[in-house]
Formats: C-alpha cells, sequence, structure tokens
C-alpha cells in the first residue's frame, strides 16, 4: 500500500506542478508553484497530521494509508482533468 501511495502522490505532485505552471502567467508562475508547495506541506501537513490522530486509532496503519492513497490519486486525477478542460 505504502508503494502505491508513493507513485500515486508523485503523479499528484507533477500534475498539481504542471498545473501551475499552466495557470500561471509568467510573472508569477514561480510564486503560484511555491502557493502550491505551502499548500502541500504546510496546510495540508497540519491538516492531515490533525485528522490523521483521530482517523488512525479508528482505520488502523494500512486503513490510514489506504485513504491517504486514494485521496492522493482523486486529487490527481483533479488536476488531470482540470487540464484537460482548456
Amino acid at each position: 500500500m505504502q508503494s502505491l501511495h508513493g507513485v500515486v502522490f508523485g503523479l499528484f505532485w507533477i500534475g498539481g506542478v504542471e498545473r501551475m505552471r499552466q495557470a500561471a502567467g509568467e510573472p508569477i508562475r514561480a510564486s503560484a508553484q511555491a502557493l502550491f508547495t505551502v499548500s502541500g506541506y504546510g496546510v495540508g501537513a497540519l491538516v492531515s497530521g490533525l485528522l490523521a490522530n483521530v482517523a488512525l486509532p479508528v482505520l488502523g496503519t494500512v486503513g490510514g494509508f489506504a485513504v491517504g492513497a486514494g485521496l492522493s490519486a482523486a486529487a490527481a486525477e483533479l488536476a488531470v482533468w482540470s487540464g484537460r478542460r482548456r
């Protein structure tokens, strides 16, 4: 499950950075990608840590990784889908 989560997260991250590159104009491209990083490693880490503290006793480790992989896959699909709408 951890291997799948790693692959899916990698796809999500690449898709998100690419989406920021496409959506932002040249003058703010680096800022948009930096904000994406802040949302993933800052706000995302804080929220996921708080949720894991509540969910892991209920779901267990395997269940927690399964939920994380599913959420990462959904986010990656959303990033790909939003890029195709253009």
